[in-house]
């Protein structure tokens, strides 16, 4: 049986070797610049109060947010695209970050972006009310800013963007009407859940008739008021699962209706009027 002499071997899977790695592209400069001013904005807490909620050892929080290495497609935190090498996910859940939220803007220059998370860690500060240019986050489907410090108001932009699907704001300390955080919301909502805030006054009918998507609401532990009609809700949101409307100041009626249409739905709507 004819065979190949062990160097030709060698060479032909160094080829290979060279041109499976070399296929895969590095992480641009611009974003990485992009990357370490964001994660080089904020100092990391190992020890507060939040870490308690996250499932890691001290040691693993400690480099979650690590930037070693001249690759950013390769640091845990970050996910790109294998075919462009541009950045697509960010995750940086559990990692300690303290500071304010202000540099959020330089991950808003990624013109890629489709999922940020930064939920369980130590971010105060109000988000920015303007955004340059809303079209840079035109693939950004999920926005995760759960479990922060965070306070003042939620800028419409946020949820007007035309691919989010997934925004998690609960427990922080954001404030205003939810008139105008979800008066004219994107139709490709699904999942919001804006619970444990400061958020007054009346649930908006536009919830209900303008998000056909909506398949999770959470709007408990806030300051709303007003009338909120059960039949309403599940009447125009067809694919609504899980609502949970608890600890406010609402009027619920037709609760009557509510176990009819709960056979397949989920609903929280304890320390209410009735």
């Amino acid at each position: 049986m004819f065979s190949l002499p062990w160097f030709t071997i060698s060479l032909v899977l160094l080829s290979f070797n060279f041109s499976t790695s070399s296929s895969a592209p590095l992480c641009h400069p611009d974003e990485k610049l992009s990357l370490l001013q964001f994660r080089n904005s904020f100092t990391t807490n190992i020890t507060g109060p939040m870490n308690k909620f996250c499932p890691y050892p001290v040691e693993i929080i400690r480099s979650r947010s690590s930037t070693t290495g001249d690759d950013c497609c390769q640091w845990e935190w970050i996910n790109c695209d294998p075919s462009t090498g541009h950045v697509v996910n960010i995750d940086l859940h559990c990692s300690g970050l303290t500071g304010s939220i202000e540099p959020i803007g330089t991950l808003f220059k990624l013109r890629h972006l489709q999922s940020v998370i930064l939920s369980l860690n130590y971010l105060t500060g109000e988000l920015p009310s303007t955004l340059d240019n809303t079209s840079r986050l035109s693939d950004l489907w999920e926005l995760n800013l759960a479990s922060n410090l965070l306070y003042g108001r939620v800028p419409s932009w946020i949820t007007r963007l035309p691919s989010l699907q997934t925004l998690h704001l609960g427990g922080n300390s954001f404030t205003g009407s939810l008139v105008d955080v979800m008066g004219n919301a994107s139709t490709s909502l699904q999942e919001v859940i804006l619970s444990d805030n400061e958020f007054y006054g009346s649930v908006p009918d536009s919830i209900f008739l303008n998000l056909p998507n909506l398949t999770l609401l959470y709007l408990s532990s806030n300051s709303l008021n007003g009338t909120v009609e059960l039949l309403n809700i599940f009447s125009n949101l067809k694919r609504l699962k899980k609502l949970d409307l608890s600890d406010n100041n609402l009027s619920v009626l037709e609760l009557m209706s509510f176990p009819y249409l709960a056979g397949t739905r989920d609903g929280d709507l304890a320390h209410n009027e009735p």
